[in-house]
């Protein structure tokens, strides 16, 4: 292994543990504990994270968070590059 190929993930873990502090330090606590309050809305984003998500069903989630709104072409777009690029690099997610 090169010296730039173990470089790449501690770059990544690096820029994705600075982006979330940086997310975190703007929210003020009320902020992060508000949405915690609602079950279902905890319960609903459980189930997805781990059941559909979990199971490989990216694409058809894909699918019907896309019918299910009236997303412009750019988020529709996004979307399905974030689901090709799970598809086809599972090591992305994990």
């Amino acid at each position: 292994m090169q010296p730039s190929e173990s470089a790449v993930p501690a770059t990544l873990i690096v820029f994705v543990v600075s982006s979330m502090l940086a997310m975190g330090v703007s929210l003020a606590m009320q902020q992060i504990i508000a949405p915690l309050r609602d079950g279902k809305l905890v319960a609903s984003a459980l189930f997805g994270s781990f059941v559909v998500l979990g199971t490989g069903q990216r694409d058809i989630a894909a699918a019907l968070v896309v019918a299910g709104q009236d997303l412009d072409d750019p988020k529709v777009v996004g979307m399905v590059v974030v689901v090709a690029i799970v598809g086809l690099c599972p090591a992305a997610v994990g």
